[in-house]
């Protein structure tokens, strides 16, 4: 058995009209037999009292840390699981504003923070620290698009979107992905590694001279290898017959195909499109070797994905 755990989220633009809970599930999926091994997981992403009908997806990134799982909400909740189960054992308040995406790290779980342009570390339960990346503007600015230069209001815009962390495997280099001026950005040494990733998702090395992102407005995960990108998966648009329909079928029509996941384990890697397509690729020969739907509701989209570290080592 192959254990992947998968964040789902649900595209609800007013969250008062769903049930609470209803938003975002995690997924138990062997890859092996494509069949759920667990029950399915709720996970409430916690909304302020202040701002009740703030656009709401649910789970968002996961990861494992000290043999738990970990799931982020689209707010500020943390949600940890057993992983044996599925099951909710406890919920962690963090400082977080819409949560992004959840990466383990030496011992850490960084927490990805779109609303504050910043990570926050966790270890255990407790968040132990926070790193604004406010200081990258001089270096990022002159790729934003030209409406949004110069402006002052450089958090509150969302100018930035720091989405993704990785690291070097071999420098430790801290890697990052700012969805707005379209970069990957080494913020050990303050300088842009590429740029033009238009919705720039995810980013994760392979090896030391190849590392992956996800393009995702053009539907595509991307290859830098030696300064040199390639297309490696590219996701289908829309088929024919699939109904859109509600308040967001316009953006879930648009949004087909939109790439997230960038997570390996030895040779196996994978990217996932909208709504629920997973792919593996063998990087070896950089060949797709399975690909399974996990939904086809527009209304869905598969965010993160986590390997039990068990079956993958």
């Amino acid at each position: 058995m192959k254990r992947i755990y998968l964040s789902m989220m649900k595209r609800v633009e007013y969250p008062t009209r769903v049930g609470y809970g209803d938003n975002g599930r995690v997924i138990v999926l062997d890859w092996e037999t494509k069949k759920e091994v667990l029950p399915q997981a709720k996970i409430h992403d916690l909304r302020k009292p202040d701002n009740p009908i703030s656009r709401s997806h649910g789970s968002r990134g996961i990861c494992f840390h000290q043999g738990k799982l970990v799931v982020g909400g689209s707010h500020e909740l943390v949600s940890i699981l057993d992983p044996e189960t599925n099951q909710l054992e406890q919920t962690i308040l963090t400082p977080a504003k819409r949560i992004h995406q959840l990466k383990e790290h030496n011992g850490i779980v960084y927490i990805i923070s779109t609303g504050t342009n910043s990570y926050y570390k966790l270890r255990g339960i407790e968040t132990t620290g926070r790193v604004c990346v406010d200081d990258v503007r001089p270096f990022v600015e002159d790729y934003l698009p030209e409406d949004k230069q110069g402006r002052s209001d450089w958090a509150d815009s969302d100018l930035l979107h720091f989405n993704s962390i990785d690291w070097h495997p071999e420098t430790g280099d801290e890697y990052h992905l700012y969805y707005t001026p379209g970069v990957v950005f080494n913020y050990t040494r303050k300088e842009v590694v590429c740029d033009n990733v238009v919705g720039s998702h995810d980013i994760r090395f392979v090896d030391a001279n190849t590392f992956v992102v996800n393009d995702s407005m053009n539907r595509t995960s991307l290859r830098f290898r030696s300064g040199q990108r390639d297309v490696i998966y590219q996701a289908d648009p829309a088929p024919e017959g699939i109904q859109f329909t509600g308040e967001k079928a316009k953006d879930n029509h648009a949004l087909w195909g939109f790439t997230r996941v960038a997570v390996s384990a030895g040779n196996s890697l994978f990217v996932s499109s909208a709504p629920g397509r997973l792919v593996e690729i063998d990087t070896n020969t950089w060949e797709q070797v399975d690909v399974f739907d996990t939904t086809l509701d527009p209304g869905d989209s598969l965010y993160d994905i986590a390997l039990h570290p068990e079956d993958w080592s």
